[in-house]
């Protein structure tokens, strides 16, 4: 666990006297699939699809060798491409079959690779129950609030739910491009880069709840870590 102060943060890593509050283990974006290595969205960064599960794999038998009080696996566990291929289920499943071999909890978040490959309904089911969103007591004194980054998004919410039309006129008050295709970034720089469809909002109902966890953590001097699958600040 990182140590906060004021003037910002120190080193992550406890010195021999020091013994850490908790230990979290944290994994983000493993987009496995049965595919040859590929690129991301901009085509900036090679990925290797099949080395993913690979990877996970390892992490996995390391956190079993830790003390440590969960797992927090930050969304795209299975890749978009899947669902072209027919193959979601099976990708999927053979990567929660790595991470129910831990010892640990793990706390799951919605990416948009996830809402690729599978309907809303039933993906609580295929995260092990896990909520939209929720929070996680680690420690006396610490708390870790799971954000679900596309509770008000275009994606996963059929034709004419509320949480899609808001999030769609959202998009187009921000962004002239057309969201059903071509270059969502024409013309978009820095922040204002932010307004695409694979991305997502937190919605009335779940800011609310996010302004309670805070108020309560501050009644009860907790330190709050939050957890998001998208960028929260610029």
């Amino acid at each position: 666990m990182r140590h906060w102060h004021a003037q910002g943060i120190t080193s992550c890593t406890p010195s021999s006297a020091d013994k850490p509050l908790f230990t979290l283990g944290l994994i983000a974006d493993v987009q496995f699939a049965d595919v040859d290595d590929g690129y991301n969205y901009a085509r900036t960064v090679r990925r290797a699809f099949r080395g993913a599960l690979v990877q996970l794999g390892r992490a996995v038998s390391w956190w079993n060798a830790l003390e440590i009080v969960a797992v927090a696996q930050l969304g795209d566990l299975a890749d978009g491409r899947n669902a072209a291929l027919g193959q979601s289920e099976v990708a999927f499943e053979r990567a929660m079959r790595e991470l129910r071999r831990l010892r640990a909890p793990v706390l799951h978040l919605i990416g948009n690779h996830e809402l690729y490959n599978f309907q809303r309904d039933g993906l609580s089911s295929r995260l092990d129950g896990a909520k939209p969103f929720y929070s996680f007591v680690p420690a006396a004194g610490h708390r870790i609030l799971v954000l679900g980054s596309y509770q008000e998004a275009t994606l996963g919410w059929p034709e004419g739910d509320p949480r899609r039309e808001r999030a769609l006129r959202t998009l187009r008050e921000h962004n002239p491009n057309d969201m059903a295709g071509g270059d969502w970034f024409r013309g978009l720089t820095g922040p204002g880069r932010r307004w695409v469809p694979y991305n997502g909002g937190l919605g009335a109902e779940q800011l609310a709840w996010l302004r309670q966890e805070l108020r309560v953590a501050r009644r009860e001097v907790e330190r709050v870590i939050v957890l998001s699958h998208v960028v929260v600040h610029a």
